[in-house]
């Protein structure tokens, strides 16, 4: 994305705009540019007009380089997220964040229960159960409906253009409101498409903007957009893809400590891990808060029992 007229667009669908839940997750690296002056902001998801609380707007994704739009968190540069709701509600989450570099970011709504929040690199950063006000409930209320399309990159208003400048990979929508764990536990991974609840799904791996899931949501370059091969370490998946678990590979033995093991997994998690000798009752052994993605420990309890097993459990 070049700050100034390069984006994605994808035909407006119904199943990108669950009324009732959604997730809209995406890694960004956002750069630094002069188009940002004016604006102050660069969206990188977009399915909105950008006009009034009222107008056709659904759901954005910017990047603010200096104040996150007064939305419910610090001022600063980072990323905003803004929802509208069923004629005249907003919403709206900020958390801030480093320019050029890989970050995480993901929202979800649920509107049983009116629950909105932001998560960057896998971790909640704020979260809303009512509009920006702070005054009206947002349970109950439903993600407005537009037939515009979705744009990965900005969007041409009458205020001026709101583009993007970085880079952008594996952006997923999904038609419910996933936990944290999920997000967490797949933020590294390349999906198949096929996974449930999984409505939209750009990888850009190949050589065009295709929706992996089937559903047809192909995208189409615009303004000079270009799929490019990620230049230096793989951050977008070089983390642990899946639920955390105990690597048999590293399994050692010491009649001083008893058996050591390793917990592999996606960083920034609370971990349980918890002991039984029949499969059947288990108990904590420990908890491990902010998981970092690795961690050897012993057990000298297991010395002298016939047999001992060991689970982890993401809280």
């Amino acid at each position: 994305m070049n700050g100034t007229s390069a984006y994605v667009t994808i035909p407006s669908a119904p199943s990108l705009q669950n009324s009732n839940a959604i997730t809209v997750e995406a890694w960004v690296f956002p750069e630094p540019s002069l188009s940002y002056v004016n604006n102050n902001n660069g969206w990188f998801i977009v399915k909105s007009d950008g006009q009034s609380v009222s107008s056709a707007r659904s759901y954005e994704i910017s990047w603010q380089t200096n104040n996150i739009n007064g939305i419910n968190g610090p001022t600063g540069a980072g990323v905003a997220v803004q929802l509208f709701l069923n004629a005249a509600t907003w919403a709206g989450l900020g958390a801030n964040l480093p320019e050029s570099n890989w970050v995480h970011v993901a929202f979800t709504f649920n509107s049983a229960s009116g629950l909105l929040q932001l998560f960057t690199n896998g971790v909640l950063s704020s979260s809303t159960t009512n509009d920006i006000s702070g005054t009206v409930p947002l349970a109950g209320q439903f993600l407005r409906q537009t037939t515009l399309p979705l744009n990965l990159g900005g969007e041409r208003i009458s205020e001026g253009p709101l583009f993007a400048a970085g880079y952008m990979d594996e952006v997923r929508i999904w038609n419910t409101n996933r936990t944290s764990i999920q997000i967490e536990e797949s933020r590294f991974c390349r999906l198949t498409g096929t996974e449930s609840n999984l409505v939209g799904y750009w990888s850009f791996d190949g050589t065009n903007a295709i929706d992996l899931t089937g559903n047809g949501n192909n995208g189409t370059l615009e303004g000079g957009a270009v799929i490019v091969p990620i230049n230096g370490p793989d951050v977008v998946h070089d983390g642990v893809c899946g639920a955390p678990y105990i690597d048999p590979a590293s399994l050692s033995y010491s009649a001083a400590t008893g058996f050591r093991q390793k917990i592999l997994g996606p960083s920034g998690m609370t971990l349980a891990v918890e002991t039984s000798t029949n499969l059947a009752d288990w108990s904590t052994l420990f908890i491990l808060p902010n998981f970092t993605g690795e961690f050897e420990f012993d057990d000298v309890d297991d010395i002298g029992l016939p047999q001992r097993f060991y689970r982890v459990v993401p809280q």
